[in-house]
């Protein structure tokens, strides 16, 4: 009786510390400068901030298709961008409704990472372990495994699902928390859709293998009930466009692993490869976690006395392939929680003997080492507060001073600044030569904003990268069609 009662004790006790160090996170990010949004930025979130702001759910630039004309959304599915655009609504539009959006999402999906790991490891976890863990979950929260991205939402969506199975005792209601979690994530993510449905056809094939044929038709009816209540939205939009379908899957085939090998082989996958693990350490750390994340859980895994080990193991091996064929670090983010958590969910049938040092390896790949990059993004935001102020007031003063033109220029970073007041393409993206000749031809007003950042952050010191500052901006540049319209 102690012991539950102890149990329940050090349960409380780490969801406290949890919630505590989340409520900092909330409130010290209103006093230090936002999260500056990568391109993924109008990418992803396009649609929602157009629909927002009332044009309609539509975009203007996508990775395989840079244009300067307003499309359906059509990047991924539109869940995650359609989220953005309720947040919008409700909260507006900027940089620190971004950060915070983001933020929200982080301690969901931590908050969840940690109910699976107490609940999992409840019988193997010490109270001074537990709480320590509940501060590492914590202190990474403001770690997005790429901001901006439709991932960091799957993975919410996915643990949810492994909750769901889990934790209700219900038939009926286990299987639809999972047919409708299954359901968010396909309108969210197609790769993270395409992973999750691996995952959890290994994590409950040895339940249906005992099953009765009824019981078997139940469970997929039910999976089917809450599957096709988030779809059935998503393909009465793409019935309504069906321009966003077409582009979605040359999205898909473009960027995906299979794209890279038909046009350079093997080698183009590689260097895409290669290229990301040359951008130093947020981005090296995707890939150390993720070997880390899915050695251990191919250990522990290969420990379990049941068949569904196996199937875990073969589902984690084509996700990590496809995952190298895509060659890309925002998935090795999602490998590292995929793994991660399957693994601690697999744990519960394993001696804690037997799994301690790959169960803490688990752990450390989606905690310890990724703090060094929390630091990289919160300390230079608490320095920043003032620059980014100083940002605000000048191009608002841009803006009034060039209220004719009709397109906006300019890095992604300036996005949600500039997104309420004109339509608004990343600089970085590629513009056709089509567009680029019907811009020039209509005669519209163009406007390119270009800044003189410089970073200190390119020392070759370690600790100095680590505790950059941004430098002082100034827009110097301020292009009109006529004499340029992007730089080349």
């Amino acid at each position: 009786m102690s012991e539950i009662a102890d149990e329940k004790s050090t349960t409380k006790a780490a969801w406290l510390i949890f919630t505590a160090i989340s409520l900092c996170w909330l409130i010290a990010s209103a006093y230090m400068a936002p999260v500056m949004p990568y391109g993924d930025a109008i990418i992803f979130k396009g649609g929602g901030a157009n629909w927002a702001a009332g044009l309609g759910f539509v975009n203007a630039t996508t990775t395989e298709n840079p244009t300067t004309e307003f499309k359906p959304y059509s990047s991924y599915p539109p869940f995650y961008s359609f989220l953005y655009g309720l947040w919008c609504k409700v909260f507006g539009l900027g940089e620190y409704q971004n950060t915070y959006f983001e933020l929200t999402i982080g301690i969901v999906r931590n908050g969840l990472f940690l109910w699976i790991v107490l609940n999992s490891l409840s019988g193997f976890l010490t109270r001074n372990a537990a709480l320590m863990l509940s501060v590492m979950i914590a202190l990474v929260v403001a770690y997005h495994h790429r901001a901006d991205r439709p991932e960091s939402l799957c993975i919410a969506c996915f643990q949810a699902g492994l909750l769901a199975y889990q934790l209700v005792a219900g038939f009926w209601l286990r299987y639809f928390g999972l047919g409708l979690c299954i359901g968010l994530i396909a309108i969210t993510s197609p790769f993270c859709a395409i992973a999750s449905v691996l995952i959890y056809a290994a994590t409950v094939f040895e339940n249906v293998r005992q099953q009765s044929w009824s019981d078997r038709m139940r469970m997929l009816l039910w999976l089917l009930v809450g599957f096709l209540p988030p779809v059935i939205p998503v393909l009465l939009y793409y019935i309504a466009n069906p321009e966003a379908f077409e582009l979605l899957v040359n999205h898909g085939t473009a960027v995906g692993g299979i794209g890279y090998l038909l046009k350079g082989g093997l080698q183009a996958v590689l260097d895409r490869y290669s290229f990301w693990l040359s951008r130093g350490y947020q981005d090296w750390s995707y890939f150390v976690g993720s070997i880390l994340s899915f050695a251990a859980a191919i250990f522990v895994l290969g420990k379990l006395r049941t068949k569904r080990a196996d199937y875990l193991r073969i589902a984690l091996s084509v996700i990590a392939l496809m995952v190298v064929l895509i060659g890309s670090n925002e998935y090795y983010g999602a490998l590292v929680w995929f793994a991660t958590v399957s693994g601690v969910y697999a744990v519960r049938g394993v001696s804690w003997s037997e799994t301690k040092i790959p169960v803490w390896a688990l752990l450390f790949s989606v905690t310890v080492l990724f703090l060094p990059s929390v630091i990289r993004q919160s300390y230079p935001r608490l320095h920043y507060r003032e620059g980014y102020q100083a940002k605000v007031s000048t191009l608002r003063r841009i803006l009034a001073e060039h209220n004719d033109v009709k397109y906006i220029v300019a890095y992604a970073g300036y996005y949600h600044l500039l997104r309420p007041f004109r339509p608004t393409f990343d600089y970085s993206s590629r513009i056709r030569q089509e567009d680029r000749n019907r811009i020039l031809s209509s005669g519209e007003k163009v406007l390119l904003y270009e800044d003189t950042t410089s970073h200190s952050h390119r020392s070759p010191d370690f600790l100095h990268k680590l505790l950059w500052r941004p430098g002082d901006e100034r827009f110097t540049k301020v292009y009109r069609v006529g004499e340029y319209l992007l730089v080349e």
